[in-house]
């Protein structure tokens, strides 16, 4: 397995196109671990020794190891599967081909090996993701070769294959048609006509390219579309594709055919299966204009042909049926990446940023050459209606430019009718008031049989674990399939929150002050990662490996919550550090004042971050799409309304305005979020993401619990909070077959095991489809126990039309109506108060039912059996659970249930 300095070079020729089997894209990869190769987490390397697998590359193949090849193949062609970058010098092409897929880029680099020899190291460079793991060969001492699983984040080292060919022997590899290709250098609309060589017909076709991958781009020319210059030499080799938003009745391919990445596992992925459509409870929708088809199905043609040079888009035909609206477009082939959207009026007339629909890549346009169709297939309007289509937008990115065509054509509904809405489910049962056996299995005992205490014991574990940066917060005990030792700045926040809650708690000096020691280091590891030269989108990034430097792979970024969940932790500690007549000198210059002290104190800095940067975009905290998310706003605004405050008692008026002005803006623009048609809370305010159709995600729930800032704004007993909490919880009635199971074996109710939406097909290690979690769940029963508080405190409860849905569902037995208030006096606001504790003890109780011996929770439980499955020992999991005790005992006025836990310290 030796590299080694390149000797002369041996000229092989090809006669035709080389296509390495199927079985090569899974097989001869090597791991090396860095001290082999003095990379950070080693090198997977492909034909890494000197039994390569010959069939996988042309013949006559010797080349292996990462040294530059000493091989060429003249007259050569790129293999099927390999682009390219390539160089002419007069009537001759040279290129070195790369595998297509997962964005190689062709690199040399000299270094100095044994006895000063210089050494010349060529290779198609990728990455294996972090979150992936896969199986090969693993270079052991003395070149041994064993099996083992790895994962990423590790640099892909793939053999990259030199040919060259000459214009006179292009006839061996090509059939040369005379076609039009656009230029973009020459502007919109501008085109050169030059001869495009085309494959010869064979026997096999070869697989398409799949429309979501990024090509790796080599030396001097990028590979895409539009391209032009040099294009009938150049085009020889170029692997032809096109970014496409959506291929409709195509799937998108999860894995890199170069390594057999079967578990392909980011911590969130992308979700692709729609599931039928739910609307649960009482929402019928309003007879919106546009909203009522008739019997026959029509579809409205626009344009026939391509538009001329004059226009890059134009809309081919729509349609509005069965509640889906339906276009097709022409669209101008100009770069490689492309975003095309329709946007449109709703029921009522009115555009807003959800009437959008994104057109995806259909096929070229027949006849036409550098023309495409692209479509919107069943875009799911019936919820708001379509009346007017408005106007269609080309955003040709590559080349810097926007194409617009104005529309203003109505829209009449037509052939099947739009969906019912569903009937609101009926409860299936009413469990009333507080029970002894999950009393008792919170209880503070000294035992295993307590999963309170196991959840705290098993938090710490993952806080500051050996080897790691002080102050840090492992998210799982879990590094393999999948990886999740890292420092999330979210979980981190959110984990830190407990310890703030138990040293507020702590009577013991010795437990408060341990509390203390771990709630300053990490406001020293939150300014450590403020001070990274290396962030990439300042301080939204998402997470940080355990020494506490960035992780700067692929990751969904922003992620803007972060720095407000952080901001509120460290203040509520300051706060109650204050109370405790801890030294103001020291919350200034170990948690508050980033000006003065930027390298110890971050809160200052995470508050300005907030206040400049609310309004943008940001991945949600499932890290999965970039929009206006519910969850963001609301954590945002608690923390620019704590913060105005908290700067105002740190003497800083300045600083206290720019909060106070920036929390008022936010505030105005959370009604938004509120969808009167579905009578729900919007988990992101934008167009349907992610196969979302239904809007609904737990993140709504947790925007409660992490961001409610006191003062009634989206509160617990908000009506449409509630009503959103009701359907959210309720739509995993119908995903999960596990919510069959409905009690424990004592008959005790078993709470719906909850998800983060219902369109989720993440499973813990891959996709498939998605489960439960045991945070969503403890999520809905510490609403429910907050909720019930919330209503004690004010002594009343009033229902609505909007809150009654909640009310049916939750609390049937008490027969509340809209328009009625029920004082706390009476026998109605007993039986409703009742119910909120009951079902929220089952929710509790439905973790319970899954947890395995010895308390350990995973992050999720399976959507069949119950069984724990995803990362193990999920730091956020055991938090969530224990502020559901907490809000329990809060409910029931036990102060000392908090105290005596916090009492055992660390």
């Amino acid at each position: 397995m030796a590299d080694f300095t390149p000797a002369s070079i041996t000229t092989l020729a090809m006669s035709s196109v080389f296509t390495p089997p199927a079985s090569c894209s899974s097989s001869w990869w090597t791991y090396e671990n860095s001290g082999y190769n003095s990379v950070s987490n080693g090198l997977l390397i492909q034909n890494a020794i000197v039994e390569f697998q010959s069939d996988c590359f042309p013949s006559d193949w010797g080349n292996f190891g990462r040294a530059q090849a000493t091989q060429i193949y003249s007259p050569g062609w790129c293999p099927d599967g390999y682009t390219t970058a390539a160089d002419q010098n007069g009537d001759v092409t040279t290129a070195t081909c790369c595998l297509s897929r997962s964005g190689y880029t062709y690199s040399t680099t000299l270094t100095t090996g044994g006895g000063a020899t210089t050494v010349v190291f060529a290779g198609c460079l990728s990455n294996l993701p972090a979150h992936s793991t896969t199986t090969v060969l693993n270079r052991g001492d003395d070149d041994i070769l064993n099996t083992t699983v790895v994962s990423g984040p590790i640099t892909k080292w793939a053999v990259p294959i030199t040919v060259e060919v000459a214009t006179s022997d292009a006839h061996l590899f090509t059939t040369s048609t005379r076609t039009t290709t656009p230029t973009p250098a020459a502007g919109a609309g501008s085109t050169s006509t030059t001869a495009t060589p085309t494959k010869k017909p064979s026997t096999s076709t070869p697989t398409p390219s799949p429309s979501n991958d990024h090509v790796g781009v080599g030396v001097g020319v990028g590979v895409g579309v539009g391209v032009a210059i040099i294009a009938a030499l150049l085009g020889f080799f170029l692997y032809r594709r096109r970014r496409r938003q959506r291929q409709i009745g195509g799937a998108r391919p999860d894995m890199p055919p170069e390594l057999d990445d079967k578990q392909l596992t980011p911590r969130e992925l992308d979700s692709q299966v729609i599931p039928p459509r739910e609307l649960q409870g009482d929402t019928t929708n309003p007879e919106l204009p546009g909203s009522q088809p008739s019997r026959g199905k029509s579809t409205t043609n626009v344009a026939t042909s391509v538009p001329g040079n004059e226009t890059q888009l134009a809309l081919q035909a729509y349609s509005y049926c069965g509640g889906s609206l339906n276009v097709t477009a022409y669209i101008a082939n100009l770069d490689y990446d492309k975003a095309v959207t329709l946007y449109y009026t709703n029921g009522t007339n009115v555009s807003t940023s959800l009437n959008t629909a994104s057109l995806g890549y259909i096929s070229d346009a027949p006849g036409a050459t550098g023309w495409e169709i692209w479509g919107s297939n069943d875009t799911e309007a019936y919820f708001d209606g379509v009346t007017q289509l408005l106007n269609l937008t080309y955003a040709a990115t590559d080349i810097g430019q926007t194409y617009s065509e104005q529309l203003g054509l109505p829209v009449a509904a037509s052939g099947a009718l739009a969906p019912s809405d569903l009937p609101a489910p009926k409860p299936y049962a009413s469990p009333s008031g507080l029970a002894q056996d999950i009393t008792s299995w919170l209880a503070l005992s000294s035992d295993n049989a307590s999963e309170a205490v196991n959840a705290k014991n098993l938090m710490f574990a993952n806080v500051n674990t050996p080897g790691s940066a002080n102050g840090t917060v492992i998210a799982a005990q879990s590094t393999v399939n999948p990886d999740y030792a890292y420092n999330w700045v979210r979980d981190s926040s959110l984990t830190m929150d407990v310890v703030y809650q138990l040293y507020n708690a702590a009577t013991s000096a010795g437990a408060k002050a341990a509390y203390a020691q771990v709630l300053f280091a990490y406001a020293g590891a939150r300014a450590t990662e403020q001070n990274d030269p290396n962030l990439q989108t300042g301080l939204g990034e998402p997470k940080f490996f355990l020494n506490n430097s960035i992780f700067t792979g692929p990751w969904g970024r922003p992620q803007n919550d972060g720095p407000a969940t952080s901001a509120i932790t460290l203040m509520e500690f300051a706060n109650a550090y204050l109370k405790n007549n801890g030294s103001m000198t020291t919350v200034r210059q170990l948690i508050y004042d980033s000006n003065t002290y930027p390298t110890q104190a971050p809160v200052l800095k995470d508050l300005l971050f907030v206040a400049n940067n609310w309004s943008s975009p940001t991945y949600d905290l499932w890290e999965e799409e970039e929009s206006t998310h519910f969850y963001d706003r609301l954590v945002q605004r608690r923390a620019l309304v704590m913060g105005a405050s908290f700067a105002q008692s740190m003497d800083d008026s300045d600083t206290s305005s720019t909060l106070s002005s920036a929390a008022s803006a936010l505030t105005d623009t959370l009604s938004e979020f509120w969808n009167k048609g579905r009578q729900l809370i919007l988990y992101e305010y934008g167009p349907v993401l992610n196969n979302k159709v239904s809007y609904k995600d737990i993140a709504v729930v947790l925007a409660i619990l992490h961001g409610y800032a006191g003062d009634d704004v989206y509160s617990y007993t908000n009506d449409q909070v509630l009503v959103s909490s009701y359907q959210i919880a309720t739509s995993f009635l119908s995903v999960f077959p596990i919510a069959n199971v409905t009690t424990d074996s004592s008959g005790q109710v078993l709470g719906i095991p909850v998800g983060r939406y219902p369109e989720d097909v993440y499973n813990g290690t891959g996709t498939s489809l998605g489960n439960p979690w045991y945070l969503t769940t403890a999520a809905m029963a510490e609403f429910l126990y907050r909720t019930a508080a919330s209503y004690n405190t004010s002594g009343s409860i009033a229902v609505t039309n909007t809150s009654l849905p909640f009310w049916s569902y939750f609390a049937p037995n008490a027969n509340a109506t809209a328009g009625s208030t029920y004082s706390s006096s009476t026998a109605t606001y007993g039986s409703l108060i009742a119910s909120l504790e009951g079902w929220a003890d089952a929710f509790v109780r439905r973790i319970k039912y899954h947890t395995p011996a010895g308390g350990h929770l995973s992050e999720e439980f399976n959507r069949n059996t119950g069984v724990a499955q995803g990362a193990a020992d999920l730091t956020w999991s055991y938090a969530s659970l224990l502020t559901t005790a907490f809000a329990r005992a809060e409910l029931t006025g036990d102060a000392t249930y908090i105290r005596t836990l916090a009492n055992t310290g660390i």
